[in-house]
């Protein structure tokens, strides 16, 4: 499952397939570029920063917060 929520607004889309060229195509059409994106470490997600987005990753092997950056996945896995 790949997901996202504006913080903002709250809009939110879910995506059942992890498959990287439906992600990129799913990134493209809902995500503004300069958007930061906040993902796990699955390696289909690995070049969403290529793409003109700010890219954050969370281990989730290691913990649910990126300790460094502050990033979580929280919002979208609450959805």
């Amino acid at each position: 499952m790949f997901g996202g929520v504006e913080r903002e607004s709250g809009k939110t889309f879910l995506v059942p397939d992890r498959i990287a060229d439906i992600l990129k195509a799913v990134i493209d059409a809902w995500i503004e570029p300069g958007t930061t994106v906040i993902s796990e470490c699955w390696g289909a997600y690995r070049d969403i920063d290529a793409e003109g987005y700010t890219h954050r990753t969370v281990n989730h092997s290691i913990g649910f917060v990126d300790e460094r950056t502050g990033a979580h996945t929280n919002t979208t896995e609450s959805t």
